[in-house]
């Protein structure tokens, strides 16, 4: 049985993943949230505990004693420094942790070429030095930066198909029949998977014994812009539209293409028609430029594993 810390408990991928990880009481977990947690799931190996304050460095070491994984799902765009996520990682070592996941959860190494086009992921970066400072001399934390790509479920929204990960829109608007993609990355590969996979590749790395890889990319499907609208005009029997939007406009700051809102729970409401342009221009070069065309270290290791595969996942829209 492992003891597993979860930061950032009710975000809805933590919640698919600690479902993972308590579904047969093998494994104990202990969630951490900043609201009240008797809104949220309940489950014999799983306890809450709420903590106003994730930066109080004491307090996390308290709670993180007799821990062995501490996982984080805090997304916070305004923390360009990644301050919670390094005191998170001071805290895992002082109270004698031996793993640790860094709030990643989607983009890969491919994101340093378009950062400035996503800047609220600058702060992973700055914990991924930081985890590397502080393994330099003598490795006192193992850890990985688990990247799947964007969620696979996204390209279905609205349509539910997540038991607590609430989607989004993203570039690949299928229940609209609609694709948009920045003129000459059609042929860019970008990997989507399931959140459910997401959550079931967490619980195996946990339950793996060997040294988990600094960079644990892990791939559900790779496709490109036009192999997608391809397979999901062949699966769903309609036509699926590519709208093209130009690079020099993006590079400029506009966005000459309608878009829906992005509802996101690291966007306050307040904040959502200011931030519009910036986040579109922002997935739209994500897809174009690499940075969701993650590594495959996770597939590589567990060769038996399958992913839910695109075409099949995108059949709900037929229902």
């Amino acid at each position: 049985m492992v003891q597993i810390a979860v930061v950032g408990g009710n975000s809805g991928l933590a919640l698919e993943v600690i479902e993972e990880l308590v579904r047969d009481k093998k494994h104990d977990v202990l969630a951490i949230c900043r609201k009240d947690p008797s809104q949220f799931i309940q489950r014999d190996t799983l306890t809450w505990v709420q903590v106003p304050d994730f930066q109080d460095r004491s307090r996390m070491v308290s709670l993180f004693q007799d821990i062995d994984v501490v996982l984080n799902f805090i997304a916070d765009p305004t923390d360009s420094d990644g301050a919670l996520g390094k005191t998170l990682a001071d805290a895992a070592v002082e109270a004698g942790v031996k793993r640790y996941a860094p709030s990643e959860w989607a983009t890969g190494q491919g994101v340093q070429g378009v950062i400035d086009r996503l800047p609220w992921y600058q702060g992973k970066t700055e914990v991924y030095k930081h985890l590397q400072a502080m393994n330099k001399d003598k490795k006192v934390l193992e850890y990985c930066l688990f990247q799947p790509g964007y969620i696979l479920e996204y390209i279905t929204h609205p349509v539910p198909t997540t038991r607590h990960m609430p989607t989004m829109w993203i570039p690949f608007q299928l229940s609209k029949s609609r694709i948009v993609a920045v003129k000459g990355s059609e042929d860019a590969p970008f990997v989507l998977t399931s959140v459910k996979d997401i959550a079931r590749l967490v619980r195996l790395a946990i339950e793996d014994q060997r040294p988990w890889p600094e960079i644990g990319g892990f791939t559900g499907n790779r496709y490109t812009t036009r192999q997608l609208q391809e397979v999901a005009t062949k699966v769903l029997g309609r036509e699926i539209s590519l709208e093209l939007v130009r690079e020099t406009d993006l590079a400029s700051g506009e966005l000459k293409v309608e878009m829906p809102e992005v509802v996101h729970a690291s966007i306050p409401e307040a904040h959502r028609q200011a931030f519009h342009t910036k986040l579109w221009i922002g997935l739209l070069s994500g897809i174009a430029y690499g940075a969701i065309n993650v590594t495959d270290e996770w597939n590589q290791r567990l060769p038996d594993f399958v992913p839910m595969k695109l075409e099949d996942h995108i059949q709900v829209l037929l229902k």
